[in-house]
C-alpha cells in the first residue's frame, strides 16, 4: 500500500512537469525581440525599440504587470525628414501585452504620441515582436512622417 502511494505520487509530480506548454513568463522586459514590423532591445536600463520611421526609448527596467501587460512613457525621435540637431523628440507612451501559450514568447506594442497636456493625440502605431528573432530597421524617405 505505502509503495502504491508512492508511485502514484512519482507519476503526478512527472505528469505535472510533461504537461507544462506555456513559456515561462519573464516578468521583466529583457533581450532582442523582432519581426518584419521592427525591433525592441531591453536590459535593466533601458528598452529602445525601432518602429517604422521613428525610435523609442523609455528608461528600464519594465516589468509586466499580472495581467502580462505595460504601460511605460519615454521619448520618441524620428528618423525621416533633413537630420535635426537636435533631434526632432516628443514624448510618447508604449503598451505592450505577452501573448500566453506562444512560444516564441509574442509581445503586442502599442506606441502612443502624447500631446502638451499629457495625453493621447494622434493615431497609435503597433508593432508584433517575438523574443530571439532578430527585427528589421528600414531607412524612411524624407516625405514619410509618422504621427506627425
Amino acid at each position: 500500500m505505502r509503495r502504491r502511494r508512492l508511485n502514484i505520487a512519482l507519476l503526478a509530480l512527472l505528469s505535472t512537469g510533461c504537461l507544462a506548454t506555456e513559456p515561462a513568463f519573464p516578468g521583466i522586459l529583457k533581450g532582442e525581440w523582432g519581426s518584419d514590423q521592427g525591433s525592441l532591445d531591453a536590459d535593466s536600463s533601458q528598452v529602445n525599440a525601432a518602429f517604422m520611421c521613428t525610435t523609442v526609448s523609455v528608461p528600464g527596467p519594465v516589468s509586466f504587470d499580472a495581467d502580462r501587460s505595460f504601460d511605460v512613457r519615454g521619448i520618441e525621435t524620428s528618423e525621416f525628414g533633413p537630420i535635426r540637431f537636435p533631434p526632432d523628440t516628443q514624448p510618447v507612451e508604449m503598451l505592450g501585452t505577452l501573448r500566453a501559450r506562444e512560444d516564441p514568447l509574442t509581445l503586442d506594442l502599442t506606441l502612443w504620441m502624447i500631446d502638451s497636456t499629457g495625453g493621447r493625440t494622434g493615431t497609435p502605431i503597433t508593432m508584433t515582436v517575438q523574443q530571439g528573432v532578430m527585427g528589421k530597421t528600414y531607412a524612411c524617405p524624407a516625405e514619410f512622417g509618422v504621427g506627425r
